[in-house]
């Protein structure tokens, strides 16, 4: 039990929970023997977070830069990050990877200082890890390089299209994980799905997309990291004879709150 104070239209009180004392505890807020309010208030130590700086952060505690730490705020340390934008994130937009076909991926990585400050960013126990979103429990694990404030993904290839998470993963020695904030999404494709069109290849090439389009008697839409050949044209400069062209709009003007009905 402790004292408790009243002042704008809060009570505020001071709680010691031993260290033993994690989850959900109960507090309750009387005036002698008359329970006037409780609730449940979880607890939990700062240790329990190491997943990553801006649980840390965000849950009050500091993350400790040196150590690759979750800690508590009256915890000898030297540079420290209290602030979740300051913690390291993934910045891309949607990675693209074509099936079967070997690749490295990108990630621009804001903060990413703090991270180099506090390892040997070469010494193997960083890792990339790639998750199937339609299958939680389906991961593949490659290896990673650092560049100028990037993270690069090596030689990653995966053979089922659909959409994954990418995450970058340290291993530290005492078995804990620490993960950089916030994953990326990323497309497995393969060119052969746009086959059926040519300005679909190319408006996929336009869009990052390992694409190119072959000549129209082949109808070909093939990755660009192939080498080209068997009698194939392929080229990102190929006019496509079946590219779609708005020929009207009507009508042709509206009200700037929108509502209006438009046939193309």
């Amino acid at each position: 039990s402790s004292s408790i104070s009243f002042r704008d239209e809060y009570f505020y009180c001071n709680i010691s929970i031993r260290s033993t004392h994690t989850g959900n505890q109960m507090v309750v807020i009387k005036s002698g023997a008359i329970s006037i309010a409780s609730a449940q208030v979880p607890t939990f130590k700062c240790s329990s977070l190491q997943q990553s700086c801006d649980k840390c952060v965000e849950n009050g505690c500091t993350w400790c830069n040196g150590q690759f730490k979750c800690m508590d705020k009256n915890s000898e340390c030297g540079t420290t990050t209290n602030e979740a934008d300051s913690c390291p994130n993934i910045g891309n937009d949607k990675l693209k990877l074509h099936a079967y076909k070997e690749d490295n991926l990108v990630l621009q990585v804001s903060n990413l200082n703090l991270f180099e400050a506090a390892v040997t960013i070469n010494d193997g126990k960083w890792k990339c890890v790639i998750t199937d979103d339609g299958k939680k429990n389906n991961e593949a694990t490659f290896g990673v390089s650092f560049n100028h404030g990037n993270i690069t993904c090596k030689n990653v290839m995966l053979k089922t299209k659909g959409n994954y998470s990418v995450r970058i993963v340290y291993d530290h020695a005492d078995g804990d994980s620490t993960y950089i904030t916030v994953t990326a999404d990323l497309e497995v494709y393969s060119c052969n799905d746009y086959e059926s069109s040519c300005s679909l290849c190319k408006y996929k090439m336009d869009n990052y997309y390992e694409c190119i389009p072959c000549d129209h008697k082949t109808k070909k839409c093939q990755s660009s990291l192939d080498t080209h050949g068997n009698g194939q044209t392929c080229s990102a400069d190929i006019v496509c004879n079946d590219e779609i062209r708005i020929a009207k709009v009507n009508p042709d003007i509206g009200p700037l709150k929108g509502g209006t009905i438009v046939t193309i």
